[in-house]
Formats: structure tokens, C-alpha cells, sequence
């Protein structure tokens, strides 16, 4: 097994397990329920995501590298006016496709 990716943001972490999932690589949430209080958590509570079988490692991430960054093909990168984050409020550039205060995805 082998860590992928790690985020504050439980929300984000699940939906890349089961974007991973369902392009059938096996994978899991550690620290799914380990969280800080409202004042925030080290890094070293944050959910993780982990590749079970280590030769999917370099798809995987290719995936959620995918899923987390623009794709310029789509026209995401253009500019627009800026969206609020539903969750905290923020104000955020709209070529961003999630939230740079607290990692919703848009």
C-alpha cells in the first residue's frame, strides 16, 4: 500500500477514493475519522488516501491530478468572475476548481 494524497478536507479525500474506485483502483481512507477542532488539525490527522495495489500508484495519481487541477482543453482556465464557496464563504478566482481557504471542490 502506498499514501496518495492527504487533505484537511475529509469531503475531498472520499469522493478521490471513490473517483478511484470507480475506474476500478482498489483503495482506502485512513484517518477518515480523525480530525482536529474548529481551530484546525496538524497534517498528521488529515484523512489519506492509499493505493492498495503499489503498480496502480502512477494512475492513480494521474487521476487525481485530473481531478484536482484545470484542464485547459475545457476552457476552465479562462477568466470569469469569482465564485463563493458554499461551505466558508470565500470569495475564489474563477479558475479555480476548489476553494483555496478550505478545499471544497467547486
Amino acid at each position: 500500500m502506498r499514501k496518495l494524497y492527504a487533505s484537511e478536507n475529509a469531503a475531498l479525500v472520499g469522493h478521490l477514493c471513490e473517483l478511484l474506485k470507480g475506474r476500478g483502483i482498489d483503495c482506502v481512507v485512513r484517518n477518515w475519522f480523525v480530525s482536529g477542532d474548529a481551530g484546525g488539525s496538524s497534517p498528521l490527522e488529515w484523512p489519506e488516501l492509499w493505493v492498495v495495489k503499489t503498480e496502480d500508484e502512477a494512475i492513480a495519481h494521474a487521476y487525481i491530478n485530473e481531478a484536482t487541477s484545470q484542464d485547459s482543453s475545457s476552457g476552465a482556465t479562462e477568466e470569469g468572475p469569482p465564485w463563493r464557496c458554499d461551505d466558508c464563504g470565500a470569495s475564489v478566482p474563477a479558475h479555480f476548481a476548489c476553494c483555496w481557504s478550505c478545499q471544497r471542490i467547486r
